[in-house]
């Protein structure tokens, strides 16, 4: 919450108004003392709501303004944009599996003869796979750091921009670019997208490889 006193709320309106001449003529000021709240990411209509309803229950306050038509507006386009991030993170996700998959089967098939050799002198399905998740985790690690790179690099190209454009609005929005947990996250879902997709295309070939 941030308190706009009577005096800060008139040098603000003659600032943007460019009344300062005909602001003068008044005997006193006639501006409210102001609360401004900041909403939380997560706030929904329905909170601000709550809120706006309770606030005016308080003796001391004399009106309480939302605008929940463009809150809702907003709210909608932000989880419409979830949504699409959900669905783009997911297809990306099985890409990448299945580009793994493919990888893995291509070193499958160039030791077919030695992972069969290895067979027919008792070597158990978990030692020939060994090798191929050790390859898969390098997958996941090298995609996983690339990801990172990506996400840095269009944070620090967007930042100036918006830094501007919420400028222009008076706005004290600041875009929050990765941090630690969200780098660690992402490494850890290509580790977890390269070791399940040579974990599964190893399972599947072993079978067809194994002798009769």
């Amino acid at each position: 919450m941030t308190l706009i006193t009577p005096e800060q709320g008139l040098a603000s309106f003659e600032k943007s108004a460019h009344l300062s001449n005909t602001l003068t003529l008044l005997d006193e000021n006639p501006l409210p003392p102001l609360l401004v709240g900041e909403l939380q990411a997560d706030t929904t209509p329905n909170t601000v709501q709550d809120l706006q309803m309770q606030w005016k229950k308080l003796s001391h306050i004399d009106s309480v303004q939302a605008d929940f038509a463009w809150l809702k507006k907003l709210f909608n386009l932000m989880q419409l944009g979830e949504r699409i991030a959900l669905g783009l993170a997911i297809l990306l996700g099985i890409g990448a599996l299945l580009s793994v998959g493919n990888t893995v089967r291509l070193a499958l098939e160039n030791r077919r003869t030695e992972i069969v050799v290895a067979s027919l002198v008792g070597a158990t399905d978990a030692f020939v796979r060994r090798p191929f998740l050790y390859s898969g985790f390098w997958f996941g690690i090298s995609g996983g750091g690339l990801a990172i790179l990506l996400v840095a690099a269009g944070y620090y190209s967007v930042i100036a921009p918006v830094t501007a454009l919420a400028a222009l609005y008076q706005s004290n929005f600041v875009l929050q670019g990765p941090d630690i947990l969200t780098a660690f996250c992402l490494l850890m879902a290509g580790i977890a997208i390269g070791v399940l997709g040579a974990w599964l295309t190893v399972g599947s070939h072993l079978r067809a490889m194994r002798p009769q």
